[in-house]
């Protein structure tokens, strides 16, 4: 039904997980959830002629439909396979990285974005080798102005040279201009989908 209505290709299928905590479900290697998962990163390293995008955005329609656990696990699987691997949290308008990655938020990629600090100071070391976590810093009184910035592209350069898989956990796309000037800018666009809604 998606690739019917949507016009692109499914690269995954993630069941709900058990007691409504896909975090939790992801820890455990053996469960369904983190099965499909592994399933999605297979996909995702064969998605283009040229195999993994280097710089892919996550996102989708609206709020809760799973675009940051997605983003999470997809780091966190990329991570466990040997690629240097940072999460971004781009989502300027509800934030939610920083929790699930257990870090904390007081500094990010705002504070990157105003000159405030450098990719090392705003950057966290995640739960598994290889994989770091970039929060979103405070939240701004004008994201999609922040998210416009030149500095932004400069950043991105940088990054691409210091890892080799990057995930932008951005904001939903109705309504919200983040998400589609983000993309622009990414290798690649993965767009979330909450079945039955």
């Amino acid at each position: 039904e998606v690739e019917q209505k949507v016009g692109l290709h499914l690269l995954g299928v993630v069941p709900e997980a058990k007691d409504d905590d896909p975090i939790a479900s992801l820890r455990d290697p053996k469960s369904v959830v983190s099965e499909s998962y592994s399933a999605l990163r297979s996909s995702l390293l064969h998605s283009t002629r040229d195999g993994l995008p280097q710089l892919m955005l996550v996102t989708s329609a609206q709020a809760s439909e799973g675009k940051s656990t997605t983003s999470f696990a997809v780091a966190r699987s990329m991570a466990m396979v040997g690629k240097r691997t940072l999460l971004m949290d781009a989502d300027l308008r509800r934030p939610s990285i920083h929790r699930i990655a257990g870090v904390a938020n007081k500094v990010g990629l705002t504070d990157i974005l105003v000159g405030d600090k450098s990719i090392e100071e705003a950057t966290a070391a995640g739960e598994t080798d290889n994989l770091f976590i970039l929060p979103s810093g405070p939240v701004p009184p004008s994201p999609a102005e922040l998210l416009s910035s030149p500095r932004l592209v400069a950043l991105f350069e940088s990054l691409k040279a210091k890892f080799d898989f990057i995930v932008i956990d951005s904001a939903p796309v109705l309504g919200l201009a983040d998400s589609p000037g983000l993309s622009a800018l990414a290798d690649g666009v993965l767009l979330v989908i909450e079945a039955n809604r």
